[in-house]
């Protein structure tokens, strides 16, 4: 590695023009800045390999993460659909029962109608039947003198 001294020569004043140096060899400036760098950079490879191995091992853990949460996800819609079903049959006992009631209740009321129905028709025959009675009994009697005018 480069002393500090050597680093700082590169930012000291240049000297005054004056005559013509000897002509040299121009420095390559980038291989200086990448040979002064590449300590450092060796020094954090454990550093960076230590944060690939994190990045890893989180990307495994979310992914874990995510396989968990969707079984999860399967099982509580597997319990709701099972909820849902079984709210379904229940539903199904009740209008069940409900329409059964409401049937009976339909059947009690047409039976009371056609009780009704009969009382007011026998009572209706039964008047008919005396009318129809009388009005044979009047046309069998035999005329009498007395009927004729």
């Amino acid at each position: 590695m480069r002393s500090v001294e050597e680093i700082l020569r590169r930012y000291r004043p240049a000297p005054a023009p004056g005559a013509a140096a000897p002509a040299g060899v121009p420095t390559d400036r980038s291989a200086e800045r990448a040979s002064e760098l590449a300590p450092v950079f060796a020094a954090l490879a454990d550093t960076v390999a230590e944060a690939q191995r994190r990045v890893a091992a989180a990307q495994l853990q979310a992914s874990q993460i995510r396989l968990r949460a969707a079984e999860e996800a399967r099982d509580i819609q597997a319990a709701t659909d099972a909820l849902a079903e079984q709210e379904r049959a229940a539903a199904m006992v009740r209008i069940r029962h409900q329409s059964t009631r409401e049937r009976s209740q339909l059947l009690a009321e047409a039976e009371q109608e056609a009780e009704r129905i009969r009382q007011v028709s026998q009572a209706r025959i039964d008047a008919l039947v005396e009318r129809v009675m009388a009005d044979l009994d009047n046309l069998t009697r035999a005329p009498s003198h007395e009927d004729l005018p």
